[in-house]
């Protein structure tokens, strides 16, 4: 059973890692798609860093969800009773994850085939 809290606890570690990543990259693509578009500022930002920070933004939010989708396999395994692990920090990340489930959903999709 170590093995399996050694795993968790792995997976945290890098689902924090990744989650500062996201962070950091979103907020350099926001940051600098709105400088590059305002007439105000004289700072010009190339368009292909621009790209690198939405690809990292998009790869971090991708690598989160898989983590976070094996920290769900392994705790909720129906063969192994697994959910003495559920802790602080896991309780956490899943809180967090369904609230960034529900952001980053295509809204704007559900709505119009909701709709229709």
């Amino acid at each position: 059973m170590h093995i399996i809290k050694r795993i968790i606890y792995i997976l945290i570690t890098l689902a924090i890692l990744i989650k500062l990543i996201f962070i950091s990259s979103y907020l350099l693509y926001y940051t600098s798609y709105h400088i590059n578009n305002t007439d105000k500022i004289n700072i010009n930002i190339n368009k292909k860093s621009i790209d690198n920070f939405y690809k990292w933004k998009s790869r971090a939010e991708f690598l989160f969800q898989i983590i976070i989708a094996l920290l769900i396999i392994i705790i909720f395994n129906p063969f192994y009773n697994n959910l003495r692990f559920i802790n602080g920090e896991i309780s956490t990340l899943l809180f967090v994850f369904a609230i960034l489930l529900i952001i980053t959903a295509n809204w704007n999709e559900f709505i119009k085939n909701f709709v229709e």
